[in-house]
């Protein structure tokens, strides 16, 4: 009885929860993908490529030292300006790497792709789930916080396995046509 009324308490998160465990899914899909498609383009013909390690190597320094500065500057236009309206700008940065990935994944567009890619993981990796714990914290009591926090937490986990999950039996085709 105790876990159905632990529920019933996130049934106001709802329209927040479901599309996180998307986006959350739909992340972590691609990261399989990528690479094939990365190397094919930055090295075609062959099954390994250092150039798409380095850069991606590259890309994720970047985006640590540049996430230490922009994450409290997203907390702070959070609060001023709204958690949802912030939400809804770092989800929907995620979103055009992506578009122009698959677009074309020519060598150009791979170049292209990691400097979006790099700007996009400074906006949104990390800022996502700090923007959505906030946005619970203002509308959840305060002794009922750590439970949700649990629960968004645990989905993003069970996003993370069932996003791998599906990109193992999900043919490549149906992300990035090659």
């Amino acid at each position: 009885m105790d876990v159905k009324k632990n529920l019933s308490e996130l049934r106001p998160l709802i329209h927040l929860l479901i599309p996180l465990f998307v986006h959350w899914i739909a992340e972590e899909m691609t990261v399989s993908v990528l690479v094939d498609v990365t190397t094919n383009a930055l090295c075609p013909g062959k099954t390994t490529c250092s150039e798409a390690i380095y850069l991606t190597g590259l890309q994720q320094t970047i985006v640590g030292i540049f996430k230490m500065v922009v994450l409290p500057l997203l907390g702070q236009l959070a609060d001023d300006y709204g958690r949802k309206p912030m939400l809804l700008l770092t989800i929907s940065t995620t979103i055009i790497p992506f578009a122009l990935l698959a677009w074309d994944n020519s060598k150009g567009f791979v170049y292209a792709y990691y400097v979006l890619r790099t700007v996009s993981f400074i906006i949104s990796q990390g800022s996502i789930f700090c923007i959505a714990v906030a946005y619970v914290a203002d509308i959840v009591e305060e002794n009922k916080r750590p439970a949700t926090f649990g629960w968004i937490t645990g989905l993003f986990s069970t996003a993370h396995v069932v996003g791998n999950i599906l990109a193992r039996f999900l043919p490549g085709e149906y992300i990035f046509e090659a």
